[in-house]
Formats: structure tokens, sequence, C-alpha cells
């Protein structure tokens, strides 16, 4: 299973960059890791029709997990219990994120996407 997320109290943004990544991973589902913020609230209650295959992390079974890919952040700490995933040799982990700043490492196998630092191998 490929899912793709963002953080916590997602935004817009955070919303705006999953659907992007799915037309990188057509098959991948996304996610919401917890709560959303009211402006995604308010944007989902009027156009429910048009993003109906949004998840939630208490829907899917994290340990069929093979491939996380992560918008809008690249912190685990941000991504609620799919933190758990960053550690597990058998899941790879693509990061997209636009914001600049320091640099998480991880042992999962991993890339980084972002216009201010470059594309790291795993």
């Amino acid at each position: 299973m490929e899912i793709i997320t963002t953080h916590v109290n997602t935004d817009l943004d955070g919303l705006a960059s999953m659907v992007a990544a799915q037309k990188l991973y057509p098959g991948a589902e996304l996610v919401f890791p917890g709560k959303l913020s009211r402006n995604v609230e308010e944007f989902l209650a009027l156009h429910k029709d048009t993003l109906k295959n949004v998840r939630n992390i208490k829907d899917i079974n994290i340990s069929k997990v093979k491939r996380l890919i992560m918008v809008d952040t690249k912190s685990p700490g941000r991504v609620s219990k799919l933190k758990e995933l960053f550690n597990l040799p058998q899941v790879e982990v693509h990061i997209f994120d636009h914001h600049p700043g320091r640099r998480v490492m991880f042992e999962a196998r991993w890339r980084l996407w972002s216009p201010w630092e470059p594309v790291l191998p795993y």
C-alpha cells in the first residue's frame, strides 16, 4: 500500500500538496494524519464530491504501508501515528517539502525533494 500524507492540523497548502503528489503517485491513497484546520474542513464540506477517496489515519492498517509519501513537512513528529513508519526498513519514504530549514535524518530509505536542498539517494 502506498499512502500520501501531510502534517497534522492540515492546512490548504498541505491538502493541495497531497492532491499534487497523487498526480505523481496515482495508485497512492490520500490519508490525513489527524486534525484538519478549519479552512480545510470547510473546503471538504463544500467539495466532498471532488475528493472522494481521502481517508483518515484511523481507517488504514499502517502495517500494510510499503511507501509513505509525505508532503509539506519533513518532520516525522508532525505526522502523528505515521511516524512509526520512518524506522521500518521495508517502508520507502519520499518527502516533498518546500520549507527551508534543517534536514531531518532517520533510518528509513528516503528521498528529499526541495528547492533548497539536493535530492538525496536512498
